[in-house]
């Protein structure tokens, strides 16, 4: 379980300050309920898509301002 952790953060990089833990909080804001293995699968057999990942799970959450959207219309 620890070469799980280790892989995880290493696909993360030193150069950002965010945690493990605070990776899966932001995971879990986002609705994106990934184990520790398929994260640590994609941190190694798709690097591309492990940092895609990140940064959704490390955007700010954009919400709907009242007034757009469809204005109503289907």
């Amino acid at each position: 379980m620890q070469l799980r952790n280790q892989r995880i953060l290493a696909g993360i990089g030193y150069e950002q300050t965010d945690t493990y833990q605070n990776l899966f909080d932001q995971l879990h804001k986002k609705d994106i309920q990934l184990n520790r293995k398929s994260l640590a699968d994609l941190a190694i057999w798709e690097p591309s898509s492990y940092e895609a990942l990140l940064k959704i799970a490390f955007s700010p959450i954009e919400e709907e301002e009242e007034g757009e959207g469809s204005g109503g219309k289907c």
